[in-house]
C-alpha cells in the first residue's frame, strides 16, 4: 500500500457518501479525524509546497504521516495511511483519481488517472508483469542493472545519486520488463522526461 496517494473529490460529492466516520464530506479531512483516532489534539494542515522543501523534509513528512489527511489544494486531498488509501479507493463515488494530474497529455495516465470500472481492464493487462512470481523470475536480471550504474562510480567512492542512479534504475528495469533493449535507455528517458517535464 502507497505511504502517499493524492484523490480528487468529486464535484458535487453527496454529503457523507462512502466516507469512514472520521473523513466526513461536511468538514476538511484533516478536521474530521477525532483526536482518539489522530493521536494527538491539532489537525495537521499542510500547504503542498511545504512538502517540497528539501532542506529538511522527515520532519515535514512525517506530520502528514501522523495526520494522515492533508489538502493539498482546495478539492484535492493526500493521504498517507493504509486506512485513508482504502477508504479513497473503495470510495470511487467520492474519491477520484481523474484529473487532479495533468501534464498536457491528452489521454489519462494510465492506470494512475482512470477510475473504476474503466480501471479494471487495465489492471488486468498489467498485474501479470508485476506479479510476485514474475518479480522472482527478473530478480537476475534488475541485479545486473543495478550494478551496470553502481560500476559506473563505484571507483570514485560517490555519485550524484539523483542523476547517476535514481533517474535512470527505474527506467532500465521497465526495459528489461518490457523486452527492449538497452540502447533504448536514452530514447525511453527522453520519451519520460517529455511526458513528466514537457517543454513548450
Amino acid at each position: 500500500m502507497p505511504s502517499g496517494y493524492v484523490q480528487r473529490v468529486r464535484d458535487g460529492g453527496p454529503p457523507g457518501a462512502g466516507y469512514p466516520r472520521w473523513m466526513t464530506h461536511d468538514t476538511s479531512p484533516s478536521d474530521a479525524m477525532s483526536a482518539a483516532d489522530r493521536g494527538d489534539s491539532t489537525a495537521v494542515m499542510l500547504a503542498a509546497e511545504s512538502l517540497a522543501d528539501s532542506s529538511c523534509p522527515q520532519a515535514r513528512y512525517q506530520h502528514l504521516v501522523d495526520a494522515e489527511v492533508m489538502e493539498a489544494m482546495p478539492g484535492i486531498y493526500m493521504v498517507a495511511s493504509r486506512r485513508a488509501v482504502e477508504a479513497t479507493f473503495k470510495n470511487t463515488d467520492v474519491f477520484s483519481s481523474e484529473g487532479f494530474l495533468e501534464l498536457g497529455n491528452v489521454r489519462p495516465l494510465i492506470p494512475l488517472s482512470v477510475d473504476p470500472p474503466r480501471h479494471l481492464k487495465y489492471r488486468k493487462i498489467l498485474d501479470p508483469i508485476f506479479a510476485p512470481r514474475q518479480m522472482d523470475a527478473i530478480e537476475d536480471d534488475v541485479t545486473a542493472r543495478v550494478n551496470h550504474f553502481i560500476d559506473q562510480f563505484e571507483a570514485r567512492g560517490e555519485c550524484h545519486f539523483t542523476h547517476e542512479f535514481a533517474e535512470q534504475f527505474p527506467s532500465a528495469v521497465f526495459l528489461g520488463l518490457m523486452g527492449l533493449p538497452w540502447e533504448e535507455l536514452d530514447t525511453f528517458l527522453r520519451l519520460k522526461d517529455g511526458i513528466i517535464r514537457p517543454g513548450p
